[in-house]
């Protein structure tokens, strides 16, 4: 399954906010966004109460993130794992499709 980076070809500077946001329910195997064969890789997490976010990036790196109250983290992110992930409220931000 092949990823589909939103700012392939820019550069590594984020041009815009989220067009909009998607509830996460975290989960170990499955992609934030599923498209035809494809997965959307997020641009940012958002979280809705404090905690931590256990997330793979686009390299496929795993990554624990501590989080407060209505924070907000830039990147590129395929999964939020259910394995690690302490946040109960999260959102995650895309472009495009």
């Amino acid at each position: 399954m092949a990823a589909i980076n939103p700012y392939n070809g820019t550069s590594r500077i984020f041009s815009s906010m989220p067009e909009y946001w998607d509830v996460v329910i975290p989960n170990d195997v499955n992609y934030l966004k599923e498209i035809n064969n494809d997965h959307l890789l997020a641009i940012a997490l958002r979280a809705g109460d404090a905690g931590d976010i256990a997330y793979v990036d686009n390299r496929g790196v795993t990554v624990v993130q501590a989080m407060t109250d209505s924070s907000i983290i830039p990147g590129l992110f395929a999964r939020v794992l259910a394995t690690g992930t302490t946040c109960t409220k999260i959102y995650a931000g895309f472009v495009g499709s």
